[in-house]
């Protein structure tokens, strides 16, 4: 079973297509799909750049999602 590891965004990282932390890499493809996705629901206004839409999760030190 894969552990849970929620965010500060309130987003399970483990489940999430943004998040790029070992051992849940994507791959550039995956990562431009997921932005062409949001941008297609409304979740952005425009198409991001694929280091503008991965996320490393929650880091202590830099509180940053």
């Amino acid at each position: 079973m894969i552990e849970k590891i929620i965010a500060a965004c309130g987003n399970d990282c483990a489940a999430c297509p943004r998040y790029v932390g070992h051992p849940y890499e994507k791959t550039g493809e995956e990562l431009r799909h997921t932005a062409e996705l949001w941008m297609k629901i409304g979740y952005r206004d425009h198409l991001v750049t694929n280091e503008e839409i991965s996320c490393t999760g929650w880091n202590l030190m830099e509180k940053l999602c």
